[in-house]
């Protein structure tokens, strides 16, 4: 399957999973169940369709691509939420006294900026 099949894929998976899941349930019911102690036998005996779910993605190859560009862009989200820590945190190794200090003026500059003695 195609990289940009993606979301088809995940559909066929769900819809599979679906199916197994209602299969497992009228089995209980034909061994007696009611319809919701068939339901909660089926998932039991099923098993956790989230792990089963990550399971099959691993299987699959995809998986560390896919934690790779959610890493990306979580560091992204974080970059833009605060700004001033990335630059603190990930100075250019050459500079990093100067940066470190020059940063710091800064930091002191905005903070006496917006306290007004009078």
């Amino acid at each position: 399957m195609k990289w940009w099949q993606l979301k088809k894929r995940d559909a066929d998976l769900e819809r599979e999973m679906r199916s197994d899941l209602d299969t497992e349930e009228e089995e209980q019911r034909e061994n007696g169940l009611s319809p919701q102690e068939a339901r909660y036998a089926a998932r039991r005996a099923f098993g956790n369709t989230t792990l089963i779910k990550e399971q099959i993605h691993e299987a699959w190859g995809w998986a560390p691509l896919e934690r790779f560009w959610q890493d990306v862009r979580y560091a992204f989200r974080q970059v833009r939420k605060s700004p001033g820590f990335t630059c603190t945190a990930i100075p250019h190794p050459g500079s990093r006294n100067r940066f470190c200090h020059s940063s710091l003026q800064c930091r002191l500059r905005c903070a006496f900026k917006s306290v007004s003695i009078s």
